[in-house]
């Protein structure tokens, strides 16, 4: 932890942290580059048969 304070690492505040503009740019930045992946996928509902083993 010494280490990571002298580095200016600071812990990450999960209750806050999607109102820092910070955020939002480093989720732009990951999703951006495969946003076109998931528009090739054709989202469609699946339906599941689960039975019982006897």
């Amino acid at each position: 932890m010494k280490l990571l304070r002298a580095l200016g690492i600071r812990r990450w505040d999960w209750r806050t942290c999607w109102r820092e503009g910070e955020f939002w740019l480093c989720m732009a930045t990951l999703l951006m580059p495969f946003g076109f992946v998931l528009l090739l996928f054709q989202w469609e509902p699946v339906r599941a048969r689960l039975l019982a083993r006897r």
